[in-house]
This record gives structure tokens, C-alpha cells and sequence, in this order.
């Protein structure tokens, strides 16, 4: 096709004319469906941040269990309850003592808890930031444009 054949086929059609209820119409459906579209992200994001919480959760109760349990059986207890009624030979012996205390901490349950219990609250954070950013977007969403051509 020739461009003089394509101009003289676009001077042919006709403008259509459009009722402005239309384009209001057009501009809520957008509105709804982007609405929509949103909201169906929020619940995914939220609902797997939740299940992330009670998993992590649980890895958190399992993990202070540990760390309960290994305090217990390596004498750290022991130690720290001898800091308080025994001063003056904890002043004397200081050195000695948190080198005995150090030597007997459970590392991997203490790193386990305190992993978990890192992960929790960086999962908090995030549903707190979705949680605000959706409420600020439903503010944005409940406006009805009014639109007039």
C-alpha cells in the first residue's frame, strides 16, 4: 500500500463520538481491577511471610529449648549464680572465670536462637512495611477520578 492510499483510507473514517460516562466508566474499571491485582499481592505476600513466621517460630522454640536444655547440662548456670553470690572471689579470679564461662557456653544452640530469632524480626519488619504500604495504596485506590472531555 502507497502512503496516498493510506491517507485517503484514514480520511474516509469518521470520528466516533464518546459519551463521558464512558471514559469515567473505563477509568473505574481500571481503577477496580488494579485494585484487585493489588490486593491479590498483598494476601500472597502476607500469607507467605505468615507461614515463613510460624515456621520460624517454631525453629525459634526448638532452638531456646536447645540452648535451655545445653545450659543446663554444661554448668553455665552454675557459674553465672556463683558470679552473684560469690563476688569477691569473682573479682580475684575474673580472668579465670570468663575464660571458664566462654569455654563452657553452647555455641551452635546460642547461634541457632539467636539466628532464628534474627529472622523473626526481619519477617516482622517486612509484614509491618507491606501492611503500611498497602494501607497508604487504599487511600490512593479509594479516589474516583472524575474525568470530563
Amino acid at each position: 500500500m502507497k502512503q496516498d492510499d493510506i491517507d485517503r483510507l484514514f480520511s474516509k473514517l469518521e470520528t466516533v463520538n464518546h459519551s463521558d460516562d464512558l471514559t469515567n466508566r473505563i477509568i473505574v474499571m481500571a481503577g477496580k481491577e488494579k485494585r484487585k491485582s493489588f490486593a491479590r499481592r498483598f494476601y500472597m505476600k502476607m500469607a507467605l511471610m505468615g507461614s515463613g513466621m510460624i515456621f520460624f517460630g517454631f525453629l525459634f522454640l526448638g532452638a531456646a529449648y536447645w540452648l535451655i536444655n545445653d545450659l543446663n547440662t554444661n554448668g553455665t548456670y552454675q557459674f553465672f549464680s556463683m558470679m552473684i553470690t560469690d563476688f569477691g572471689s569473682v573479682v580475684s579470679y575474673i580472668d579465670d572465670l570468663f575464660l571458664a564461662i566462654l569455654e563452657s557456653l553452647p555455641v551452635a544452640s546460642l547461634i541457632a536462637t539467636l539466628a532464628s530469632a534474627l529472622v523473626i524480626f526481619v519477617l516482622l519488619r517486612q509484614i509491618l512495611s507491606i501492611f503500611l504500604r498497602y494501607r497508604e495504596s487504599l487511600k490512593l485506590f479509594n479516589h474516583k477520578p472524575q474525568v470530563r472531555l
